[in-house]
């Protein structure tokens, strides 16, 4: 069978930082935070300050969820403040294809990248693709190349609506781009957090109820 489906896997991954519980937290990919189901030992966040000095601290892998691709950190320092608000989402369940979409992240080496593209599709299931254990995806037109893995989706608002994993083509077709919808995401990163077992179908995947968006979603 040709192979149309790549992860966008590099040593170095993108991720964004969101608040729950009033903690803050890295949200980014499951493959770019576990190898062979195993924490990396080694995770070490960069990012500039409000001086645009390089900052390089060390996080620790909280837990995962390898069926939705979703892997969440903490900084082992709890006393940096990083010095930009956290990451809002808005909710995937109401997405259109046609909606305009962003990109963002840290591809090939570069310090910060972001693209622009169209929502093409908001139910693509992998198991129509050769996979059969993993859930439904937002497909986009937004560039995303190896090191975007883990880097959020944004809507026209700014609001976090997916996280990039992967692409999506064959040998000789242009690249498009696979992210995991922001209610997969919030429903297991509130279960990881709140050190709750995760559960799913083998199937379909669970989406979580608008109304469960709130408490993420402070403006």
């Amino acid at each position: 069978m040709e192979k149309i489906l790549d992860l966008v896997m590099t040593p170095n991954g993108s991720g964004y930082v969101i608040e729950i519980n009033s903690q803050t937290y890295i949200a980014t990919a499951y493959h770019v935070c576990f190898e062979t189901d195993t924490p990396r030992p080694e995770i070490y966040i960069h990012f500039k300050g409000q001086n645009q000095q390089l900052n390089i601290k060390e996080a620790t892998v909280i837990d995962g969820c390898k069926y939705h691709d979703i892997g969440l950190l903490k900084l082992k320092d709890p006393n940096i403040i990083f010095p930009w608000s956290h990451g809002k989402f808005s909710s995937s369940q109401n997405l259109e294809p046609g909606n305009t979409v962003f990109t963002m992240g840290s591809p090939r080496g570069s310090w910060f990248s972001i693209s622009q593209g169209i929502l093409m599709d908001t139910n693509v299931i992998q198991a129509n693709i050769g996979l059969i254990n993993c859930p439904q995806l937002l497909h986009h037109s937004a560039i995303v190349n190896p090191g975007n893995s883990g880097g959020p989706l944004l809507n026209d608002f700014g609001k976090i609506i997916g996280m990039n994993i992967g692409l999506l083509g064959g040998v000789n077709d242009a690249k498009t781009s696979l992210a995991v919808p922001s209610n997969c995401i919030i429903k297991d990163i509130d279960s990881i957090a709140n050190g709750r077992q995760i559960n799913h179908a083998r199937t379909k995947a669970t989406f979580c109820n608008s109304w469960e968006l709130s408490k993420y979603n402070k403006t």
